[in-house]
């Protein structure tokens, strides 16, 4: 089980239970994705910084996650949710709005 540290970011924390649950090592997950191992370790080891959309998606394809599952990997490394991109842009716009509105 995982301990969920408040120290360890959310993205580190994800990828690490995402990992855990395929039942991969970080080598093989960093091999399938087309990165190196330091890479996967950093990233669970909260010391990388963000990383691109791109890779986040790789390791997604990678660990077979589920839409909302991939969606909450992006949103932790700092991206948009591939959800939120299929959206018509007048209703992400509409929706943006209302987010802002409500953090206020």
């Amino acid at each position: 089980m995982i301990d969920a540290d408040a120290s360890v970011p959310d993205l580190a924390l994800l990828l690490r239970l995402y990992r855990e649950r395929a039942d991969l090592s970080q080598n093989r997950l960093a091999r399938e994705a087309g990165v190196d191992p330091s890479y996967v370790n950093r990233i669970e080891g909260g010391l990388q910084q963000t990383p691109s959309r791109r890779r986040v998606l790789a390791l997604s394809r990678v660990l077979r996650l589920r839409p909302y599952e991939r969606d909450d990997l992006l949103a932790a490394a700092g991206h948009c949710p591939e959800s939120l991109l299929a959206l018509p842009l007048s209703r992400r716009r509409r929706l943006l709005k209302r987010l802002v509105e409500v953090a206020r």
